[in-house]
C-alpha cells in the first residue's frame, strides 16, 4: 500500500470516527448492558461498499463473530465480498483489521481496514485491498 493510499484511509478512518459519534436519548438499565464490546459487531450484516480505485459498488451479505483464537477479537466472514475470512480487534465501538493476506482466486491479497459501529444497527468501515485498491462501505443489521 502506498503513502497516498494510506493517508486516504487514515483520513476515512477519522471521517467515520467523527461521524459515528451520536448522543442518545434512550437510556439501557445497569443489569442489561453488555460488558462485551465485541457483542455489537456480532451477527449478519448488509453491506453496500465502494471500491474507488476498481470503481464499483457492491452489496452483500457480511458475517461477524467472536473470535475463538483471539482473545477480544472477531471473525469477519466474506469481508468485502472476498468470500474469505479476516480477523479484527475491538475497541469500544471501533474495529480495526491489521495488515493480513488472504488468498482469493489463487492471489495473495494484503487486507487491511477500519470500522465503527453506530448505534448497534448501522455499520460503517473502510479497506484497502494491496495490489487492488481501497474503499469504503457501510451496513445494517440483519
Amino acid at each position: 500500500m502506498n503513502t497516498k493510499q494510506t493517508i486516504l484511509l487514515f483520513l476515512l478512518a477519522s471521517m467515520v470516527a467523527m461521524l459515528s459519534c451520536t448522543k442518545s436519548d434512550t437510556t439501557t438499565p445497569a443489569s442489561a448492558v453488555s460488558t462485551d464490546a465485541r457483542d455489537k459487531f456480532v451477527g449478519n450484516w448488509v453491506i453496500h461498499d465502494t471500491d474507488y480505485q476498481a470503481r464499483k459498488s457492491s452489496e452483500y451479505i457480511m458475517t461477524i463473530a467472536k473470535s475463538l483464537t483471539i482473545d477480544g477479537g472477531l471473525q469477519i466472514f466474506n469481508y468485502i465480498n472476498l468470500a474469505s475470512e479476516v480477523t479484527a480487534t475491538v475497541a469500544k465501538d471501533s474495529f480495526f483489521i491489521p495488515s493480513q493476506i488472504i488468498i482469493y482466486n489463487g492471489n495473495s491479497i494484503h487486507m487491511s481496514g477500519f470500522g465503527a459501529c453506530i448505534c448497534g444497527t448501522s455499520l460503517s468501515f473502510g479497506f484497502a485491498e494491496d495490489p487492488f485498491g481501497f474503499g469504503q462501505a457501510t451496513g445494517i443489521k440483519r
